[in-house]
């Protein structure tokens, strides 16, 4: 069974978009590429041919801000690959962020029902010349009926 062997190496493409390259410890099978392609395909990250299986490598393209997140997630769809249990988040994580309460709010009864776990921080509140913390309540040392 193939694993990653060594980190990912550049080697063409753009500034913008590289393609990469990681070795693999042995050339896979074919019914090894299929199933490590659709997990990479499901994966969110790839598309079609931004990520390939040639002889004993992987190729991908993918920016260099997310080649971490992409060298990682590669290294689960091996392992899937390859037989080994690997622990999957069930849920992903967004923080919503508005000045309307009522749009985050909105957002968050949006995302939950389908899969995202969705953070709504405190309301901020404030009156003019009395200053305020994020949940509301009054800074300390200030005063009842503001400054």
């Amino acid at each position: 069974m193939p694993t990653r062997i060594g980190e990912a190496e550049r080697i063409g493409g753009s500034d913008r978009l590289p393609i990469w390259r990681i070795a693999l410890s042995e050339e896979p099978t074919a019914e090894w590429r299929r199933r490590f392609l659709r997990l990479a395909h499901e994966g969110g990250i790839f598309h079609g041919p931004q990520i390939r299986v040639e002889a004993g490598t992987l190729v991908f393209e993918i920016e260099p801000s997310a080649l971490r997140l992409a060298c990682d997630k590669i290294d689960q769809w091996i392992a899937g690959t390859n037989g080994v249990p690997v622990a999957v988040p069930t849920a992903n994580a967004i923080l919503v962020v508005d000045d309307e309460h009522e749009v985050t709010r909105l957002a968050r009864d949006m995302l939950q029902p389908v899969g995202w776990r969705a953070h709504v921080p405190c309301r901020i509140t404030h009156r003019p010349g009395q200053p305020r913390v994020a949940d509301g309540r009054r800074a300390p040392g200030a005063s009842r009926h503001g400054a």
